[in-house]
């Protein structure tokens, strides 16, 4: 695929009105300089917070008038886009009717560039490869002249632009089988990809297209992936919605400006971290006393349960690699955390008989177990969608920050966006939100191949009550299966199971029965040791496996409401809050494809 040059201008085009207005605003800067001299010799503190006032009315109205001398209309980057249109329609033997609307919208001249290259790779797919010929238009019963509109406006903050084309579009079905011929999906979970949008997602994931693929349908999208990575990086984010012989939408989301953004003061330790507040939801503080019960931790993965929905938790000190430590109330200092967990709290009834920390004294009447400073505060923050609380120290005020970009010698440091220098001269690191949660996920589940996005099962597609079979892995897992697919239950010693070739058998019933233990298959805490052990059998592909687990194991009969998003992994439908727990629900199959794919692969 071609791809488009990223132009680089030295110059912008300021109105002469917005500069006189800069004129006046210096002016009026000079007046409070002059205020403030004689308020400090005369020593008036009337007059100190009188010109303090009035010079922060005057910077406040200096940083909007310069925000808006980077601020240019969509139209300058429509121009550079006609010309593309009609070049390579004329090169292609096309016709393309070309509109635009919004020229006069406003955007930061630094974000524009940063588009302009995944704007151009995106039109030239759409004429080179989305739109057909007047011939095969006119067989289609279309006009000889393709539509195509691009328009911009104003969003909440954003910049929202749409590329709309009634040119060829792809079948939402046809992506699901390239991604399975491709290998990025599995072969059931194409066949459990339900709605539409979730499908045309499956247009993001790298390695779809061919690199010098120049015929076919998909060259329309070839790149998405590099786009949607792009747009990330300046905050954006990216969709398509396309249908056959109807056309393609895809649209651009972006911020205003990244100049100066509001953000969310936050503390770790003694360092402060800022989070912009266009990926901030809400603030959550648990106390003490709480956590244990409000923390759960499923599938190695620790989880808050928010108004009925299940929201991972990252700890930020463990994402960046900090060193977690607390103030003790006691005496005031800074201590290294012990806890392994969000969630690991002692019981009120629990107690130490000696402190391990050095030069501490003996807990006495201050515990910090029911002590205020030991509430968790989380930070809700999503971008596109992913949605997670993030586990800070202290919440600080929201403030406008200037944003500022990262040395050579830390481009590479992941879980970063930028700086910004506070009022009292020290560093801040700007979050990147995205980068986190990737960071955390790798780290979590890193046995967990990457799957397509909320796949829709039959359990979702089932309103009733089904017939489940319970077990746990480890006290702190649960888990289900439907309880159809299982062929029966055994109870066998340990001394029973056998490792042949580096996998568990069981001799039975005149034969070798393969096993499975979870923690070979998807990302959860391993299978302790026992004297006995329950084993699940299945019936998968024709040939009979079995499931370890840790007794007990029961059924029952349950109303489901799946969350595909929450902790799902492959292997793993999703999760659902069954019995007041969280359970999660396995996906036979993909379990044994993971932990014996040879199975899989065998004549």
């Amino acid at each position: 695929m071609e791809t488009a040059s990223k132009p680089t201008e030295a110059s912008v085009s300021i109105n002469v009105s917005l500069l006189n207005s800069l004129m006046n605003l210096a002016g009026e800067l000079v007046l409070c300089r002059n205020q403030l001299l004689q308020a400090i010799n005369s020593d008036d503190r009337r007059l100190l917070e009188t010109t303090g006032q009035h010079i922060d009315l005057v910077t406040s109205e200096i940083q909007e008038q310069i925000m808006r001398t980077r601020m240019q209309p969509m139209g300058c980057l429509f121009n550079k886009l006609s010309l593309l249109v009609g070049e390579l329609a004329g090169e292609a033997g096309k016709q393309v009717g070309l509109s635009f609307a919004g020229e006069k919208v406003e955007m930061d001249k630094i974000l524009m560039d940063a588009m302009e290259a995944s704007m151009m790779q995106l039109i030239r797919n759409t004429v080179k490869y989305g739109i057909e010929t007047p011939e095969i238009r006119k067989n289609r019963n279309k006009p000889n002249q393709a539509a195509m509109e691009i328009s911009a406006r104003h969003e909440a903050g954003h910049v929202v632009i749409d590329i709309v084309d009634d040119g060829i579009g792809i079948d939402p079905d046809a992506m699901v089988r390239r991604a399975v011929d491709k290998g990025l999906i599995v072969e059931q979970q194409g066949f459990e990809v339900a709605a539409e949008a979730e499908k045309t997602h499956l247009l993001f994931l790298p390695g779809l297209f061919d690199e010098g693929e120049e015929t076919g349908e998909f060259c329309r999208f070839a790149g998405l992936d590099t786009v949607k990575t792009d747009l990330e990086k300046v905050g954006g984010v990216v969709d398509v919605n396309t249908h056959p012989d109807r056309g393609t939408q895809v649209r651009i989301k972006l911020p205003l400006t990244l100049s100066i953004i509001p953000s969310q003061i936050v503390r770790l330790g003694e360092e402060r971290f800022a989070v912009p507040q266009v990926n901030l939801n809400e603030l959550l503080r648990i106390p003490a006393d709480q956590v244990k019960h409000m923390i759960e931790t499923v599938g190695g993965a620790e989880v808050i349960r928010l108004r009925g929905e299940l929201l991972p938790v990252i700890d930020l000190a463990g994402a960046l690699g900090i060193e977690r430590s607390f103030v003790h109330p006691a005496d005031g200092q800074r201590y290294p955390e012990r806890r392994l967990s969000i969630a690991d709290r002692r019981s009120k009834n629990h107690s130490i008989p000696e402190s391990t920390y050095e030069g501490m004294e003996r807990r006495e009447e201050t515990d910090r177990r029911r002590h205020p400073d030991s509430a968790l505060n989380i930070a809700v923050v999503s971008t596109g969608k992913i949605k997670y609380g993030l586990v800070v120290d202290a919440m600080n005020d929201s403030e406008e920050i200037v944003v500022k970009s990262l040395g050579k010698h830390l481009k590479g440091c992941r879980g970063f966006a930028g700086a910004t220098i506070m009022g009292d001269g020290k560093v801040a690191l700007i979050l990147d939100v995205a980068s986190i949660g990737e960071m955390a996920a790798l780290r979590t589940c890193n046995k967990t191949e990457a799957v397509v996005e909320d796949k829709t099962t039959h359990l979702e597609k089932n309103a009733g009550s089904q017939s489940y079979l319970f077990f746990s892995n480890s006290r702190k897992d649960r888990l289900a299966v439907p309880l159809d697919t299982v062929a029966r239950i055994e109870k066998v010693d340990a001394e029973a199971i056998e490792t042949v070739g580096g996998s568990r058998v069981l001799t039975y019933r005149g034969g070798s029965l393969p096993l499975i233990a979870l923690e070979d298959a998807i990302c959860i805490d391993p299978l302790p040791e026992k004297d006995h052990y329950q084993v699940i059998c299945f019936n998968v592909d024709g040939r009979e496996v079995g499931l370890l687990a840790a007794p007990p194991v029961d059924a029952a009969d349950v109303a489901v409401e799946l969350d595909t998003r929450t902790l799902k992994q492959s292997g793993v439908m999703g999760s659902a809050v069954l019995m007041d727990q969280t359970t999660l629900i396995l996906d036979i199959q993909q379990v044994v494809k993971n932990a014996r794919p040879e199975f899989f692969h065998e004549e």
